[in-house]
């Protein structure tokens, strides 16, 4: 009897022992996972939550009363189709776990991207009871990866855009230029000399765009003067019409004298293309209007803008505004944060406004935004107005600068080598015209001293011409040399040593900056 007693008690001790185990291995888990940064949630058989941890709280906004009881389909967003959950519910019925990412929207309507998997769990029997759902939030390395995809998109894009420019500009210069020369000939009727007026100003109006396109692309500065900004907005409208959906509706009242700003002209269309694909993208699924106007302001007092106060005096005033869902006050308060934005992981990486207010403000101006949900945005630019610069719509020097110097040309290019040749042979220069550098140099050797000054390309098959400068000089010192080019990188084009240049003239240039510098470098 009492060893049927001590096996018994044995009996208990080992079961509270065991008991006490399984409960210290349940509360370790329960702070293991309560304490996990992955959000993780159980849900019973028909899909209500019955457990979710603190990171999901946080995660999704749901506080854990809100959560239980619910189905995770509070956490959908439009993002994923019938077909993505179809095969989500095939893996999990044949007693698969599903792994891979989803998107889900927040509690305040944002998205969050989180890398997922999704198990189904069986008691002792294989009967199904629960399912364990594990997200890792990567909303934030998935931000990471779209910056640096859209800089490799960008870099490429500046890469496409120097070929373009340089091709683009080697067509616009002997437009220009027989243009220029049309006006300086003696004996032209007014009727043509108006046409080439007209065609001389849209030569310099597309040579300054491939110039804008050029520095966006690369991220470049230019130099900042002053600008017109009717003539930027409309310009960017003719770009952004091709861009936004026929089912917006523009309204455009642009004051053609709302005056000049001093600021940087690829920014400013920048800035337009920023505010309007924001109100399209706020009007997206539906028709819509994007009105757009410009005008002048004197300000009498001090006015409160975004992150500033503006003082009083004369501004010019560019509104942006839209019909779409607008902005709560909360949102609204963000709008200007680098990398904050409303818009899905491969929309947009939350730079565009915190670019826009940058850029304002270096221009001493400010942002005023007002907005209400499902009365769409107004964006009110303020920059500050500056003196007007008249100057005529042509303005070529006359009579051009003039010589009888001796020059080597060398370009690929055959038409803007010919328009070259007879330009520079019209100013009285002996002119030996080359499209092969390689022919060029072995010219130049059999004579070196019959040249005074070298104007060559810089883009140029089988040689550049930085290095034709340098080959030329390396047989005679000294030599004056010039170089063309049809893009914008200056610190490419400005080399040092021997293959320097004295000058370098950007194409699609005037008759009278070539022929200006070149009399220029001869007369040192």
């Amino acid at each position: 009897m009492k060893n049927r007693n001590r096996s018994r008690n044995l009996r208990i001790v080992a079961d509270s022992k065991k008991q006490t185990i399984y409960e210290e291995e349940l509360r370790r888990l329960h702070m293991a996972i309560n304490q996990a940064p992955d959000a993780i949630f159980i849900t019973d058989p028909e899909g209500g939550i019955v457990y979710a941890n603190p990171a999901l709280e946080g995660i999704s906004g749901y506080s854990l009363t809100e959560l239980l009881g619910q189905n995770p389909r509070i956490f959908k967003s439009d993002r994923q189709d019938l077909a993505f959950y179809r095969v989500i519910w095939d893996t999990l019925k044949k007693g698969e776990t599903w792994r891979g990412p989803f998107i889900n929207m927040r509690k305040d309507g944002r998205y969050w991207e989180a890398e997922s998997s999704i198990a189904p769990v069986l008691d002792s029997q294989g009967r199904l009871v629960n399912y364990v759902c594990t997200q890792r939030d990567v909303t934030h390395e998935r931000l990471l990866q779209s910056q640096l995809e859209e800089s490799q998109r960008l870099e490429a894009i500046g890469v496409l855009a120097a070929g373009l420019a340089h091709d683009l500009n080697n067509i616009l210069f002997p437009i220009l230029a027989h243009a220029e020369m049309g006006l300086n000939r003696e004996g032209a009727s007014p009727a043509l000399r108006k046409d080439l007026e007209v065609i001389l100003l849209s030569a310099q109006r597309a040579g300054n765009l491939t110039k804008q396109v050029l520095s966006f692309s690369r991220n470049e500065a230019m130099e900042v003067h002053s600008i017109e900004l009717h003539r930027v907005v409309m310009e960017s409208l003719k770009l952004l019409r091709a861009a936004i959906p026929s089912s917006i509706r523009f309204q455009i009242a642009s004051d053609p004298t709302s005056g000049f700003v001093k600021g940087d002209p690829s920014r400013l269309h920048q800035i337009m293309l920023n505010l309007c694909s924001n109100a399209a993208h706020s009007m997206r699924g539906g028709s819509g209007t994007l009105k757009i106007s410009l005008h002048k302001e004197n300000l009498l007092e001090t006015q409160c803008v975004t992150g500033r106060l503006l003082p009083k005096g004369d501004y010019v005033v560019l509104e942006v505004s839209d019909t779409g869902r607008g902005m709560d006050s909360e949102t609204l308060s963000r709008i200007f944060l680098p990398f904050f934005t409303t818009k899905g992981p491969e929309e947009g990486t939350g730079l565009g406004l915190s670019n826009v207010l940058g850029v304002v403000q270096s221009m001493n101006g400010g942002i005023q935004v007002e907005s209400e949900l499902g009365a769409g945005t107004t964006f009110r630019l303020f920059l500050p107005l500056v003196p007007a610069i008249t100057t005529p719509i042509v303005d070529i020097p006359r009579p051009l600068p003039s010589g009888n110097e001796r020059i080597l040309l060398v370009d690929d290019d055959a038409m803007v080598l010919a328009t070259l040749e007879s330009m520079l042979s019209n100013l009285g220069y002996q002119v030996v015209a080359m499209a092969n550098p390689q022919q060029a140099l072995e010219r130049f050797q059999a004579d070196p001293a019959a040249f005074n000054l070298l104007l060559t390309d810089l883009t140029m098959p089988g040689m550049t011409g930085h290095d034709l400068i340098a080959k030329v000089r390396s047989l005679q010192p000294g030599m004056h040399a010039l170089l063309m080019t049809g893009v914008l990188d200056m610190e490419e084009a400005n080399e040092h040593g021997t293959s320097k240049p004295d000058g370098i003239l950007t194409k699609p240039f005037s008759n009278h900056a070539v022929a200006g510098m070149i009399r220029m470098v001869l007369n040192r």
